[in-house]
């Protein structure tokens, strides 16, 4: 039969359709601009990937009650199609060893990698490790779809005495199911570093710990350009950070990244820069040069506004703080918004299908143990909600990815006792439930949704 598009009609179906449904948690309007690509269509020509599409606008999900009930509605009773699943890379890490001379515990760094697979519920390695044991790295998906992992830090650890740090220069790019190196460096060592996308598949890479003795921070930068696998150096950074953020946005056509607070081996930092990738520079944002708060080990979250929410980190006196604020693109300034309901480093925040953010975990003090809350931030009415279902294991320094079916994954990390864990749970948009155990346990890992 003849493919369908989205007409003014299919519009007020669904929106009709979420009406009738009471769908919670969204206005019910689709968003224009979607092809179908499914050549099935009803008799009055709304094709089978309308519905869906329709649906999971309408439900901000394409799972549960309200997109069955929908897509029933809309398709006639037919079952919904299928999800696709999604595929997990989930990389590096710290892990705990023990000392049989010393019988002492320390702590290491490993190159395992495995991929979780959303329609078996299952962890499988991967073909190959990473040529490298790494935590504190940076891990993004390439436009071309491999994974790029840069930097970092390796730790070799033996019980009763201080472990062996090194800062990586080294990267990797993951591809088929194997790590393969990068022939070049970085033009020098990072670990604690930031990254971001940029236009042309290419990743802008930032500040960082340096490999010399005294673990000095770094002001410098580089971009890595996936076509020729190669790195390339651009303008410092006015400041030294680590630990800082690094987040692509756009203001029109315009693409930027905002590189806000960190820390400089002195004092934690309130001040941000743009990056100008057209320009290959450093700039104070036009608006206001600092953040209202000073932070690092922050999150940092692009809402569907295009705005960027940071919440938590350490402030100056290294203690987690509650507070949160947003950058503007537009006006390149800093506003505040709502506050969490406690303080928080070493947490996750996620952008939502619905728009909400959801942060989960984290610790006020590594030495008090982890969180086991969660709280959803509403950027229509700036605030946070603690989320009434708390999760399964109170855990820190772990990962959350967006899976496609729009649950939250949540992977590995610290539990309250500092170990690491090797256990995950799901997020459904309003509770957690337990997901399986990885391979291994492992924290301070990196954790990609794969294409």
């Amino acid at each position: 039969m003849m493919r369908s598009s989205f007409s003014a009609g299919t519009f007020l179906l669904a929106t009709i359709l979420a009406a009738a449904l009471g769908c919670a948690g969204g206005s019910g309007v689709p968003i224009p601009g979607a092809t179908p690509h499914d050549t099935e269509a009803r008799t009055d020509g709304v094709a089978t990937d309308d519905c869906a599409i329709l649906c999971r606008r309408a439900c901000h999900s394409s799972s549960g009650t309200c997109f069955r009930n929908c897509f029933s509605s809309c398709w006639g009773g037919d079952p919904p199609p299928p999800t696709y699943p999604s595929f997990v890379l989930v990389a590096g890490g710290e892990i705990t060893g023990f000392d049989p001379i010393t019988l002492q515990n320390f702590t290491n760094t490993t190159p395992a990698a495995e991929i979780f697979q959303s329609d078996t519920n299952t962890f499988t390695a991967t073909t190959g490790a990473m040529q490298d044991s790494r935590t504190r790295f940076y891990m993004t998906v390439l436009d071309d779809g491999r994974a790029l992992v840069a930097g970092g830090l390796r730790i070799v650890g033996r019980g009763g005495v201080p472990p062996f740090l090194t800062r990586l220069s080294g990267a990797e790019v993951f591809a088929a199911s194997a790590f393969t190196p990068v022939t070049q460096p970085m033009h020098d060592h990072r670990a604690d570093l930031a990254g971001a996308k940029l236009s042309g598949g290419n990743v802008l890479l930032v500040g960082g710990e340096s490999s010399d003795t005294s673990g000095a921070v770094l002001n410098t930068a580089e971009i890595f350009q996936s076509a020729t696998n190669a790195f390339a150096s651009t303008h410092p950074m006015s400041r030294a950070r680590r630990n800082a953020t690094a987040t692509t946005v756009r203001n029109g056509t315009t693409l930027t990244v905002l590189v806000a607070g960190g820390y400089d081996g002195q004092a934690t930092l309130s001040s941000a820069e743009v990056f100008d990738p057209a320009l290959q520079h450093f700039r104070p944002p036009r608006g206001s040069s600092s953040m209202m708060h000073p932070r690092w080990q922050q999150t940092a979250t692009l809402l569907n506004n295009g705005n960027v929410l940071l919440t938590g980190g350490l402030d100056s006196a290294f203690a987690p703080q509650r507070s949160a604020e947003l950058y503007d693109p537009v006006t390149e300034t800093f506003n505040s918004t709502g506050s969490m309901q406690v303080p928080r480093v070493n947490h996750t925040a996620t952008l939502l299908q619905n728009g909400q953010v959801l942060i989960a975990g984290g610790t006020t003090d590594p030495s008090l143990g982890a969180y086991n809350t969660a709280e959803l931030y509403d950027p229509v009415t700036g605030t946070f909600a603690a989320v009434s279902s708390t999760l399964r294991n109170a855990r820190y320094a772990h990962t959350a990815t967006l899976l496609k079916d729009g649950r939250v994954f949540l992977i590995g990390g610290r539990l309250p006792n500092g170990n690491e864990t090797n256990t995950t749970e799901f997020f459904d948009g309003s509770s957690f439930s337990a997901g399986p155990n990885m391979l291994s346990g492992r924290a301070g890992h990196s954790a990609v949704l794969l294409p």
